[in-house]
């Protein structure tokens, strides 16, 4: 992808004046500039570009977004690219900032299947594990009794919106969970949610009266089985990272639902 043309689609007005009678105006490095006729306002790219003052070029960021849809290891992704470890985890920070920020003010207002999965609990990167367990690093991600319980809504409409957030960090507990659930997940209505395991059941059942789900069951057969490949394919997909600690989960489980639902933002809406 030409990277003038990719800019200029971005740069559609003046930041002065807010005119779009603008024109190219030479180059600041690889960075094209603009002046707008109105007020000679001279500028470049939009400062909240996600590679602004960047020293590679954009098919490098096309590349690494490409990979981190797939769920390439950042090691992976620092080899492909010819980057720095460094470098590969920050600009999946980057992206994933960016995403959930664009993308993360998402209101149901249909009929709702909730899912239950959990995660263990990793501290993946913490630089303040004591120097004896170390070596035991995989404790903490594979055997640790606190357990990431995120319930997952999957939207039954034509549309197929899902979510997925946590909901209770350690042992469960519903009246927690239910606290949590208001308020990380925004419905508009609680009238037409309904559980698929048990801890879902029970969360449904406090918030929706008319819970029915033999009911529901039979006349949303395919999107129950949906939920299922839904829970199936992000487990799957979160493993491709080889860990993922806890205090990024949200950003990943996110930035999965936008995958699932086929609503990836295109890489020109962080230009």
């Amino acid at each position: 992808m030409d990277k003038s043309k990719t800019t200029t689609l971005k740069i559609s007005n003046c930041p002065k004046c807010n005119k779009t009678d603008i024109i190219k105006y030479g180059k600041h490095g690889e960075n094209q500039r603009f002046k707008c006729k109105w007020c000679s306002k001279t500028f470049s790219q939009n400062k909240d570009a996600i590679n602004f003052n960047s020293k590679k070029n954009l098919s490098t960021w096309e590349k690494y977004y490409t990979l981190l849809i797939e769920g390439v290891p950042l090691r992976q992704c620092a080899k492909i690219l010819n980057i720095s470890l460094v470098t590969a985890f920050k600009w999946r920070h980057i992206f994933l900032n960016a995403i959930d920020s664009k993308s993360n003010n998402i209101c149901i207002d249909s009929t709702t299947i909730l899912r239950h999965t959990h995660f263990f609990y990793s501290k993946k990167g913490d630089k303040n594990i004591p120097e004896e367990e170390k070596v035991k690093k995989y404790i903490y991600r594979k055997m640790d009794s606190n357990r990431i319980r995120s319930h997952v809504g999957i939207n039954l409409t034509v549309t197929n919106i899902s979510l997925s957030k946590i909901t209770i960090i350690g042992k469960f507990s519903q009246t927690k969970a239910l606290i949590n659930f208001k308020e990380n997940f925004k419905f508009k209505s609680y009238d037409y949610l309904f559980g698929n395991d048990r801890f879902s059941i029970n969360i449904a059942k406090k918030l929706n009266k008319n819970n029915n789900i033999i009911e529901i069951k039979d006349k949303f057969k395919e999107c129950f089985e949906s939920s299922r490949d839904y829970i199936a394919y992000l487990h799957h997909w979160i493993n491709h990272f080889r860990g993922v600690a806890t205090k990024y989960l949200n950003l990943y489980l996110h930035l999965f639902s936008c995958i699932f639902d086929k609503r990836i933002p295109k890489l020109i809406n962080f230009l």
